[in-house]
């Protein structure tokens, strides 16, 4: 089964799976300053993504996999000249951060985002904000945003992401993009790649 939107109906399920698939991703322990307590996940997927995919079904760009336990995979984009997040979306993010997570937490993702902010491209793109693949070995995270990708090189448009694991940087190199800069955030954060994919062509 393909990638299909996402219904507002979907989030839950939608934020649990990414929950799952970012449960031992740096930024993530990171930004909770939690690796190992047994609600880590449920609060993630309420203090990040949920809000996340919120903005995400706004701007009209969230895509799931169903899978026999909700979404095997989860993608979330704004399309250019759209910003992914603005001041109507702080509000779930401080309250969520503050609630699961405590005030520190919501300093570390205000740092993170200052970081990401002054380094994300002017030039017209489309936007990956999340892509989490909550099973592994069947190809859902390239499947969830494949159509994008094709929908991209169509219309002549270049895709850019961060990617906050190590690990998935040879995932993206394989879809066609390549790392513009590497930051670390803080002294003991996570390092941060973004990566650029111009269109490819299209016969």
């Amino acid at each position: 089964m393909g990638a299909r939107h996402l219904l507002a109906a979907d989030l839950p399920a939608a934020a649990a799976a990414l929950a799952r698939a970012f449960a031992d991703d740096p930024m993530l322990t990171w930004l909770s300053g939690d690796a190992e307590s047994p609600g880590r996940r449920e609060d993630a997927a309420q203090a990040f993504f949920a809000p996340s995919l919120a903005a995400g079904l706004r701007r009209g760009h969230t895509y799931g996999i169903a899978g026999e336990d909700g979404f095997d995979a989860v993608s979330v984009w704004s399309p250019p000249d759209v910003p992914m997040l603005d001041d109507a979306d702080t509000p779930a993010f401080a309250d969520g951060f503050n609630t699961h997570f405590g005030e520190d937490s919501l300093g570390r993702l205000i740092e993170l985002g200052a970081v990401a902010g002054e380094l994300h491209p002017t030039e017209p793109h489309f936007y990956l904000f999340i892509v989490g693949a909550a099973v592994h070995g069947r190809g859902a995270g390239a499947q969830v945003i494949g159509p994008t990708l094709e929908r991209c090189d169509v219309e002549g448009l270049p895709v850019y992401l961060e990617s906050s694991n190590p690990r998935n940087i040879a995932f993206y190199e394989r879809l066609g993009f390549s790392s513009r800069w590497e930051q670390r955030i803080g002294d003991d954060g996570p390092l941060l790649t973004g990566m650029w994919r111009d269109p490819r062509p299209v016969d």
